[in-house]
């Protein structure tokens, strides 16, 4: 077996079922259990901080972003490794469109973007904010 059949054989579109995964209920119970009785000297990393520049977050329920024009918004935020072979990013030609409900479903975001905005919707965290969609 060569280590191109491998790569062959473990490439391809996976997507997480993290409902089987990860028990969100526990997770949401301890970031709150963090933010309540840790305040500011736990989990910093962790805990949804404030849009002080005022740039475009996505909207994980929506699906686009939006110009978020007051400071006190929470949001998380995504750091990774970007793929190098496939990655979208906003432009100010596709800003506008990118404005729209729905448009983030369509412009083939990575699987590791994709997984990010489902962990967000199952920690009710609405706003997202990621570096190749959110810097123009």
């Amino acid at each position: 077996m060569s280590v191109r059949t491998v790569r062959g054989d473990i490439r391809g579109n996976y997507t997480l079922d993290i409902r089987q995964s990860i028990d969100f209920d526990i997770v949401a119970k301890l970031i709150k259990t963090c933010e309540s009785e840790h305040g500011s000297t736990c989990g910093q990393k962790w805990h949804a901080v404030k849009n002080p520049d005022r740039f475009p977050l996505v909207d994980v329920n929506r699906m686009c972003l939006v110009p978020i024009d007051q400071s006190d918004i929470d949001y998380i935020t995504l750091s990774y490794v970007w793929v190098q072979d496939h990655r979208f990013t906003t432009t100010r030609q596709n800003f506008k469109d990118l404005l729209v409900a729905g448009a983030l479903d369509h412009v083939g975001l990575c699987q590791v973007i994709q997984d990010t905005i489902a962990i967000a919707r199952a920690l009710t965290i609405a706003f997202l904010w990621v570096d190749t969609l959110c810097i123009i």
